[in-house]
């Protein structure tokens, strides 16, 4: 599915960004008031991410979290990943403009899992914000029609961490596949304890729970401001390491 690609000026918090933005990636890039940053991205930037922080972007897309968490992480790092190599092109491409060379990002072409191999990655037909690999996010089937599939590179957190920075903060929008995500960065969540946005469908936060209790972890949620404690997840679920909520 080919697309046209607008360079935009976007506002953060922290500064002024440029991306190249499409509406086969999202339709809010089309709204006359210009492109905003999810509120949830921007509660999280604000409020976990410190100017020295090492981000791990797993489903980078356009750049519309990675870009504003660099502008607040400036003597930090951010890592991109995005398996679709189109997405990927344009992030490049994004990184090159002159309100962002200065900025800490590192993009990577691949997807986040549970191994370190290679899997069927299916590009959306409608929107390449629903990309998915493929057998993930199965109940979500009758609102996504693939317009074609690749292969594409699989690695885990857990190995990537030996080689890259390790996170203190992590954003995850993966479509389905967010416990394989967790499952396959679980050493290093459960060593370095890295703050965790995490988008994920009712059908997950059973799984996604127990994972977090498992590692003591607080539940909060992103959409909203109150920064109360949570039972369960929720869509944009805040995991925040025990410690590190008592001493916030």
């Amino acid at each position: 599915m080919a697309s046209t690609y607008i360079r935009r000026k976007i506002n953060s918090a922290d500064g002024v960004f440029e991306a190249y933005v499409s509406a086969g990636s999202s339709l809010k890039v089309l709204r006359p008031g210009g492109v905003l940053i999810d509120p949830a991205h921007a509660r999280f930037i604000r409020d976990w991410i410190a100017p020295d922080a090492v981000v791990w972007d797993v489903g980078c897309n356009l750049g519309l979290f990675a870009f504003p968490a660099a502008l607040k992480a400036k003597a930090g790092m951010i890592y991109g990943f995005e398996p679709d190599v189109e997405l990927a092109v344009q992030l490049l491409r994004s990184h090159r403009l002159p309100l962002n060379k200065t900025l800490k990002v590192a993009l990577f072409c691949l997807a986040i899992s549970s191994a370190n191999s290679t899997a069927t990655f299916q590009i959306s037909k409608f929107s390449r914000a629903m990309n998915r690999l493929e057998g993930v996010g199965n109940w979500n089937d009758h609102g996504v029609t693939a317009d074609e599939v690749r292969s594409v590179v699989t690695m885990r957190i857990d190995s990537l961490a030996q080689s890259l920075r390790p996170p203190t903060a992590i954003k995850i929008d993966v479509e389905g596949a967010e416990m394989h995500v967790l499952e396959g960065g679980e050493a290093t969540i459960a060593k370095y304890r890295p703050t965790i946005l995490i988008e994920g469908p009712r059908e997950l936060w059973e799984p996604m729970g127990a994972f977090f209790r498992k590692h003591d972890y607080v539940l909060l949620d992103g959409a909203a401001e109150e920064q109360t404690p949570l039972q369960e997840p929720v869509w944009d679920t805040v995991a925040v390491a025990q410690e590190k909520f008592r001493n916030r």
